[in-house]
């Protein structure tokens, strides 16, 4: 799913807080009703702005994130903890199958 799926979580997201407080103008606008329902987009923007403030970090362009440096360290750990997995017995063994079914 990965990038897709991002952007239509991010989608949803946008969707349900942009329309989560409609009630607010209709039928007509209602100041309490407004701040009640966006109160927490304003938080959450105040938290992060804060935060990049605070810590003086800088915003890193996405062409500049490196995905992949060490990548084949975590896959190899993967993998061991896979077969250490399938290897195991009794219900350890039950609770790992499991695991791999439901999770992956």
């Amino acid at each position: 799913m990965g990038l897709l799926g991002s952007q239509i979580a991010l989608g949803a997201t946008a969707f349900l807080t942009f329309f989560k407080g409609f009630d607010a103008f209709m039928p007509h606008f209602q100041p309490i009703s407004f701040v009640t329902n966006y109160v927490g987009v304003l938080a959450a923007a105040a938290c992060y702005g804060g935060w990049k403030i605070l810590h003086k970090t800088r915003f890193i362009p996405l062409m500049e994130i490196d995905l992949v440096t060490g990548r084949r360290v975590f896959d190899e750990m993967d993998e061991i903890e896979f077969r250490d997995e399938e290897k195991a017995t009794g219900w350890k063994g039950k609770a790992s199958k499991a695991k791999i079914i439901f999770f992956g």
